[in-house]
């Protein structure tokens, strides 16, 4: 277009204005003139989108993104949101980015509309957006979308969701932190947290690198070296026991994230507050896990994850989890080492673990042989697996003896927790091979006040109970006081402090 002149009636206009109110008038309409035009004294101008200038001191670039639709492949979808709108407030709606309003149309004709739940899980709160019959409402529909949270989202049986379309704007990776917490309050005690976060960088990382960012000022502390289980829909890993510095049992870099992805994380003790993505690091072709044919099972919102560590000269094309002759989980045999996501229908469940190999040409059968890994006493150990039993994990090796441990032990004492204590603390320690152990408990002043053990045991880690009381049951005094461990291979000290 030519470049548009102001008039001479709006320049006098402005000139001779003998007031503020017609002084403002008249820059409104100076603005209003210029509005909209795509050159200015031959210079094309645009916002960096492309778009027609706004009118505004900040820009905002836009995005569209469309999620759900006719090519999702699950009725469940763990996601994040890369792409939210909270920054517009037109016609009444002040904020764009409510679940309510993104999913608005999936939830007409409640009860029995597309949408089932939204769970979320970020900061310590893990509510859930659900119809609620008795008042005909949705419960926390207002809740407003975030990138750095992540979400459950589960359609109603048998329909393919329509789209979520946001056009909206992104989160800066680099500054926009996420907030996780350790532990949570439940009924007056302090539980272990899951974390669910969105991945909002729009980058591929391998996931080990993606949470290996430097803690501030620090040169080698990673955010990583606080997680101890990470889970997405399609893998999960963890590491061998729930300390700093412990091995994964499946390497993180195995498996990838791609913008718009989730995890699930549970954190160590002393975590930070916070994390910050890490960005500075070559992007990767994502890693697609296939999914497994020889099996069916339905997918549930959630599943405890078990690890199979596979004999490399027996190694099966598929394996499926069963529990009382029902399959529920199965995964592909790529790799020594495989997660299988087990899905049961209520925490209530139970049933002994069944584990079953297909052979390409030749059919399933029963799996046998297996042993189960303690990640108390650190070892493998001969027995069954009711599901039940499982907690975070369940790990099993066709490889292992019992005994074996996945990682070389070391004879040492490890530190009294709590500590400081009042009335009880828990001691433990770890024999690298079965050996005589003697624990006991001395005062500050050398004295022996109680012998906790002394006696036989077998390789791994034992955990001890001290209540504060001496050999003869009477209780001590507050003060400091010493764990001694003494063994063939050597003895070993840690101080503790009795507060009452």
């Amino acid at each position: 277009m030519k470049t548009r002149q102001i008039p001479t009636w709006a320049v006098l206009f402005l000139l001779h204005a003998q007031s503020r109110m017609r002084a403002f008038l008249s820059i409104t309409v100076l603005i209003l003139l210029f509005s909209g035009c795509t050159e200015i004294y031959g210079v094309p101008q645009a916002d960096p989108d492309g778009t027609p200038p706004d009118i505004g001191a900040i820009y905002y670039p836009h995005y569209h993104r469309e999620y759900f639709g006719l090519d999702s492949p699950y009725r469940i979808s763990w996601l994040s949101f890369p792409v939210v709108d909270d920054r517009t407030n037109t016609g009444g709606q002040d904020h764009w980015n409510e679940l309510g309003y993104m999913f608005s149309e999936h939830m007409l004709f409640a009860p029995n509309s597309q949408l089932n739940s939204i769970q979320w899980s970020y900061d310590g709160q893990n509510p859930t957006m659900e119809y609620y019959a008795l008042t005909n409402t949705w419960l926390n529909s207002a809740e407003r979308a975030f990138q750095p949270k992540r979400y459950k989202v589960q359609f109603a049986t048998g329909i393919h969701p329509a789209p979520v379309v946001v056009n909206g704007f992104k989160a800066d990776p680099n500054t926009t932190p996420v907030s996780w917490v350790v532990a949570t309050e439940v009924n007056g005690q302090m539980r272990p947290f899951e974390n669910w976060i969105g991945y909002f960088v729009p980058h591929t990382f391998r996931a080990g690198d993606a949470l290996s960012r430097n803690l501030p000022g620090s040169t080698s502390e990673k955010y990583l070296d606080y997680v101890h289980t990470i889970k997405t829909q399609t893998w999960s890993t963890s590491r061998i026991s729930e300390e700093a510095g412990s091995p994964w049992i499946v390497d993180p870099n195995s498996y990838t994230l791609s913008e718009g992805e989730m995890i699930a994380l549970w954190l160590l003790p002393r975590a930070p507050e916070e994390m910050l993505w890490n960005t500075g690091i070559p992007s990767t072709p994502p890693i697609v896990r296939p999914r497994a044919t020889a099996f069916e099972y339905e997918e549930k919102l959630d599943y405890k994850p078990v690890f199979l560590e596979f004999d490399p000269e027996d190694m099966p094309a598929e394996v499926g989890l069963y529990v009382n002759g029902v399959c529920k989980g199965a995964a592909v045999v790529d790799t020594t080492t495989v997660d299988v996501a087990l899905y049961m229908d209520d925490a209530k469940d139970g049933g002994e673990l069944q584990i079953m190999f297909y052979y390409e040409g030749k059919g399933k059968k029963a799996a046998k042989g297996w042993k189960v890994y303690n990640p108390e006493s650190l070892v493998f150990e001969d027995t069954g697996l009711r599901v039940e039993q499982i907690r975070k994990y369940a790990y099993l090796s066709f490889m292992s003896k019992e005994g074996d441990s996945p990682v070389p032990l070391v004879t040492s004492l490890k530190p009294n927790y709590p500590n400081p204590f009042n009335p009880e603390t828990n001691i433990s320690f770890i024999l690298a091979q079965d050996l005589k152990a003697k624990l006991d408990i001395y005062n500050a002043r050398g004295q022996k006040v109680r012998s906790l053990c002394n006696t036989e045991l077998s390789k791994g880690k034992h955990t001890l109970s001290w209540n504060g009381r001496d050999d003869h049951g009477r209780q001590v005094a507050s003060g400091i006081y010493f764990s001694r461990l003494a063994t063939p291979s050597g003895s070993f000290a840690s101080k503790m402090m009795l507060m009452k």
